[in-house]
């Protein structure tokens, strides 16, 4: 059974896909560098699909020895742009030219 709610996006299937751990997307949530699209009310978060491509970002940028105030600095809103545009097409954009 999928975990997403229409194009939405469970925290729980973020964890199965990625396998990055609870805190770490909590953490990225607490900078700002992943916006849910929504909440239930009993707290749940969904995401847009695209957390899939902004968590990719992420990790190349912390590869590349960047920190994650340094991702936040150069990269952050507008990851949470991205992420509030919807589900249409990125157009291919990178951050920051990285």
């Amino acid at each position: 059974m999928s975990e997403t709610d229409g194009n939405l996006v469970r925290t729980r299937e973020i964890l199965e896909r990625t396998g990055i751990s609870r805190q770490v997307l909590y953490r990225y949530m607490q900078l700002d560098l992943i916006v849910p699209a929504s909440t239930t009310a009993s707290g749940r978060n969904h995401f847009s699909p695209k957390v899939f491509i902004i968590l990719d970002i992420i990790e190349r940028l912390k590869e590349r020895g960047y920190t994650l105030r340094d991702i936040k600095d150069i990269v952050g809103k507008k990851m949470a742009t991205l992420q509030r545009e919807g589900d249409g097409d990125t157009g291919g954009e990178t951050p920051a030219g990285k």
